[in-house]
């Protein structure tokens, strides 16, 4: 306690560590905000359609979401090899890291697509019984599967630029994404002047649209400003096998984390989707709200990995420690306010929606659960993507990760919603328990220093 002590006094004090993380949070909590902001008025717009539409595009999102994590998982493994590459000034070390990624994510990206435009009621049948959900789903589906190969392009691009410290630029593009969306969405959706009213087909095609917009502008503007992540033919086609080893070795337990994490939610959602369609809307609003709620800590995780990444690769390994430990404690003080805001606005914020009063209690009861675990939430997110990443230390994440949603979170799930079918209060609480203990085990990591490892010497 008395080191904790010290240690918050003298990081309240270290302008330079809010001045550097304040740099790269703020650019990345703002690419998030318009992210989740785009997704709050696609639910919302979709949502004056009714509780039938918002399942369907819900689940239809189930597929973009494990595409998204298993992207996630591909560029954050890159990412630490990138950000410690930055830290000593190895150029031909993080282009050939994303070189690597492009690749990959590239790979994911088609098969996802392969998937969503040829199988989406098969897809949709295994979340679903509901005739009407999956019929309106595949209408989605099989469009905005056409998107995927673009969001794969951005996500490698992005999460370079990240390592970096430049994240100005994503957030500019992702901006220019949202407007594009939001625009389509309104004119495709309802039929606005000369436009048909096409419902959820015209927000899968607005998101197509946005999503090609995007990638074009971000890769145009890297090549133009002559980037270091601006890749040539040359860097894409010789990646040395020493570095493709060093990748998958220390990459595997990241994406098989967020495949693992990713089918753990996957399993989650199936068991409200199960319950019904107005449970499974009530957990997608929530969803999309907490989101929002944590815009800000999708930022300084991120400033984290980058920060901590840095310094280990420029051999300032006390340095990186005192950052790990600076995040851990201001990730949960944090997450400790964020739920305190959170807790009273729980009632008022369903009331955006056009669902049923039942649907509107389920949503509150959810966010005050939330609001409870976000402290303890909001740690392990800094844990987990912040410090053991960065650190190289990623099979000790995977454990912790894989471990918490399928030993806890997903039987905790099963057995309140479809063996005792319990409140949607009590579900959430009881699948929410792993974050207890998955802060328990990060805590102790943390502590014995193990989590350090430079893995480019």
């Amino acid at each position: 306690m008395k080191y904790l002590n010290q240690l918050l006094s003298e990081v309240v004090k270290d302008k330079l560590f809010f001045r550097s993380m304040l740099s790269i949070a703020l650019p990345l909590a703002l690419q998030n905000l318009i992210q989740s902001g785009l997704n709050m008025i696609d639910t919302l717009m979709i949502g004056r359609l009714g509780e039938t539409e918002i399942a369907a595009v819900a689940l239809s999102n189930q597929v973009f979401f494990l595409l998204v994590l298993i992207l996630f998982g591909i560029t954050s493994g890159a990412s630490v090899f990138a950000s410690q590459y930055w830290g000593s000034r190895d150029i031909k070390g993080l282009r050939e890291s994303l070189s690597l990624s492009l690749l990959l994510a590239g790979g994911a990206g088609l098969l996802f697509t392969s998937g969503a435009v040829f199988f989406p009621r098969f897809i949709l049948s295994i979340y679903s019984k509901d005739p009407e959900v999956i019929r309106l789903g595949s209408s989605y589906l099989r469009i905005v599967g056409m998107s995927y190969l673009a969001t794969s392009v951005t996500f490698s691009y992005a999460a370079s630029l990240r390592s970096t410290g430049r994240v100005k630029l994503t957030t500019a593009v992702s901006g220019i994404s949202i407007a594009i969306n939001t625009g389509l969405n309104f004119l495709l959706i309802f039929g606005i002047g000369p436009f048909p009213a096409l419902g959820v087909r015209g927000a899968a095609i607005a998101t197509v649209i946005a999503r090609a917009a995007e990638t074009i502008v971000l890769i145009t503007f890297i090549y133009r400003n002559r980037y270091p992540s601006a890749l040539s033919l040359d860097d894409l086609l010789h990646i040395s096998r020493a570095y493709i080893r060093k990748y998958f070795q220390t990459s595997i337990p990241v994406i098989l984390n967020e495949i693992f994490w990713s089918f753990g939610i996957t399993a989650i959602n199936l068991v409200f989707a199960r319950i019904s369609t107005e449970a499974m809307a009530s957990f997608s609003i929530s969803d999309t709200i907490s989101k929002l709620f944590m815009i800000f800590f999708f930022g300084t995780s991120g400033a984290c990995a980058v920060m901590v990444g840095n310094r280990i690769g420029a051999g300032e390994e006390s340095r990186a420690v005192y950052y790990a430990h600076a995040y851990a404690i201001l990730a949960p003080a944090l997450g400790l306010l964020m739920g305190i805001i959170l807790f009273p606005l729980s009632s008022l914020l369903p009331l955006l929606f056009n669902i049923s009063a039942d649907a509107k209690a389920g949503v509150t009861s959810i966010l005050r659960v939330l609001a409870f675990f976000m402290p303890f939430k909001i740690f392990n997110w800094h844990m987990i993507v912040g410090i053991l990443r960065s650190g190289g230390d990623t099979r000790y994440s995977l454990y912790m990760e894989a471990g918490g949603i399928w030993l806890i979170a997903v039987p905790a799930a099963v057995l309140t919603g479809l063996v005792f079918h319990l409140p949607l209060m009590v579900i959430y609480a009881a699948l929410s328990v792993e974050e207890i203990v998955k802060f328990t085990f990060g805590f102790s990591r943390l502590k014995s220093g193990k989590w350090l490892k430079n893995v480019i010497s």
